[in-house]
């Protein structure tokens, strides 16, 4: 019998400093660093205590799943991140690994926060300077194409600004043809649609990095389908759900166009243990999310 232990664990998913990492709560305290992977620099580094049976997620479990921006003028204090933007790598896309070559070519960063648009353009040789972000936790930075000859897909993160982290930003970003050749891979084959959302979801085990195997993610929205990293390959609405690396690619759900929308995941792991995304995940049009939860189950 499986159950889910009183602790759910999440990424922020940003690198927050030079080799130093921040992880955002699913409640409204302040962040805090971690000691796990102290030495890691690459997004993905990261997690926090979020209680299924706390009063955040209960506060969470009776309110929307998608929540909109705020719409008073941020006046609060700022910070400055410089960094670069790398490809992830088939099969697993891993946060985690120091094997990456960096983007290439031109591209666009943008956070939304206070209905304002904080951009930046990146270069293949300075990087990128987000200047004056605003300190908050449910954030989403997207990287995107500016020249249409880079094969970047728009690369959604959650993401969150505070006084405690670092100056540096390294940012993982997925190639269109990537996922378009996943998406031709299963039976029947699908085809990315640009007006939809795609979310990559991958469940790892609270305190380390091993994937969680039999795990099914119900789509927070209408998707096309849902495949899942399976015997090492994709396979489309698979009955058994995840394989070793826990991992999901919810295809063409329905979303909003930039900034878009913050949204609460479900999954499962037949036949009782069910959890939920600690935290908010941006999601947009054209875009690909890209999730990190940690889950501490008594049984596997």
């Amino acid at each position: 019998m499986h159950r889910i232990l009183s602790q759910a664990l999440w990424t922020s998913l940003a690198a927050l400093g030079a080799g130093t990492w921040l992880f955002a709560c699913a409640s409204d305290d302040a962040r805090a660093p971690s000691s796990r992977w102290e030495d890691c620099n690459h997004p993905g580094c990261g997690s926090t205590d979020a209680s299924p049976d706390s009063d955040a997620s209960k506060e969470k479990d009776s309110g929307p799943d998608v929540v909109q921006a705020d719409v008073a003028k941020y006046d609060g204090p700022v910070k400055t991140l410089t960094g670069h933007l790398w490809w992830m790598k088939t099969p697993t896309f891993n946060p985690f690994s120091t094997d990456h070559t960096n983007l290439g070519a031109p591209a666009r960063l943008r956070v939304y926060y206070f209905q304002h648009d904080y951009t930046a353009i990146y270069d293949p040789d300075g990087g990128f300077a987000l200047k004056d972000l605003p300190y908050a936790n449910d954030l989403g930075l997207l990287s995107e194409d500016i020249d249409g000859g880079n094969g970047l897909m728009s690369t959604y993160w959650p993401f969150g600004v505070t006084p405690e982290q670092g100056n540096t930003l390294e940012i993982g970003v997925v190639a269109a043809k990537d996922i378009a050749d996943i998406l031709a891979s299963v039976t029947p084959p699908l085809q990315l649609d640009p007006t939809k959302a795609q979310v990559m979801m991958t469940i790892l085990v609270s305190g380390g990095n091993t994937g969680v195997g039999s795990i099914l993610v119900t789509p927070p929205k209408p998707a096309e389908a849902v495949l899942y990293y399976a015997d090492d390959k994709w396979q489309r609405d698979l009955a058994t759900g995840t394989g070793n690396d826990g991992m999901a690619l919810i295809v063409n759900m329905e979303a909003t166009p930039y900034p878009g929308d913050l949204m609460v995941f479900q999954y499962n792991k037949p036949p009782t243990a069910k959890g939920k995304t600690a935290g908010f995940i941006p999601v947009a049009q054209g875009a690909i999310s890209i999730v990190y939860q940690y889950e501490a189950w008594s049984e596997y």
